[in-house]
């Protein structure tokens, strides 16, 4: 199934299918893109399901999850991987094709942790996206499927208000088995000139990213100040590179 983005909204956290499949146990297992248009981060406490075919059939009982550490930038984007028993499951043979299946979805959401900004930033904290600055956005920059590692893309980056830079990375494996990255490096440089605009290598080891088998995963990361020499590009011809490990 193709990606499926849900439009930033200042009502809240919203939710759509990226992708669905039965697993060999009977369950259905969902990966869900996830958005926020506030000007805060969101954790998300609890969501319900529905999820519908095109025949309007239910696929499966109404379900409510409490993810353990989900959490959607300001103005930003996620992904979440939600594995649905098979005791929930109402339809174990649907072919799961276009158009994708519908998802009712509502959150319980509360603003992530908050940080003291400058008065300068008062209505804006430093960490918040740039306000009137272009950014970078491309979610049909996927990263290939491959059983042989884990792959990565920058499928969004986009300048804070303290001169740093947010980069959402989308993380693939083909494999048949979970796999875990613990380090990246990022470098975004421009296309015309060459000129290095971001480049740093992010440690994960205190949260490492965990890839579901035959799946993608959203992550978002940060660049610092002093590891972005080109603090005013337009991130509209942008080249980015990001090594595993």
């Amino acid at each position: 199934m193709p990606s499926n983005i849900p439009p930033l909204s200042v009502d809240g956290v919203k939710g759509m299918i990226k992708q669905a499949y039965y697993t060999v146990d009977g369950g259905l297992a969902v990966t869900l893109n996830l958005s926020n248009g506030t000007s805060s981060e969101q954790r998300v406490l609890s969501l319900s399901m529905r999820i519908t075919n095109d025949k309007d059939i239910a696929l499966i009982a109404p379900v409510t999850v409490e993810p353990e550490n989900c959490r959607v930038a300001a103005g930003g984007y996620s992904e979440l991987y939600v594995l649905v028993e098979a005791a929930s499951v109402l339809v174990s043979d649907d072919a799961l094709t276009m158009p994708i299946p519908t998802l009712t979805f509502t959150s319980e959401a509360t603003s992530g942790d908050t940080v003291t900004t400058p008065d300068e930033n008062a209505a804006y904290g430093e960490k918040d996206p740039a306000v009137g600055m272009s950014y970078y956005e491309n979610y049909s920059n996927l990263p290939e499927l491959s059983a042989d590692a884990v792959k990565a893309t920058v499928v969004r980056a986009r300048y804070t208000n303290d001169g740093s830079m947010t980069v959402a990375l989308m993380f693939s494996n083909g494999a048949s088995v979970d796999r875990t990255v613990t380090a990246v490096t990022v470098t975004l440089r421009n296309v015309d000139t060459g000129r290095v605009i971001a480049s740093k290598r992010v440690d994960l080891t205190s949260d490492p990213c965990t890839v579901k088998a035959g799946a993608f995963e959203e992550r978002q990361v940060m660049i610092d100040q002093t590891s972005v020499p080109m603090k005013y590009d337009k991130l509209d011809r942008v080249a980015a590179t990001v090594e595993i490990g």
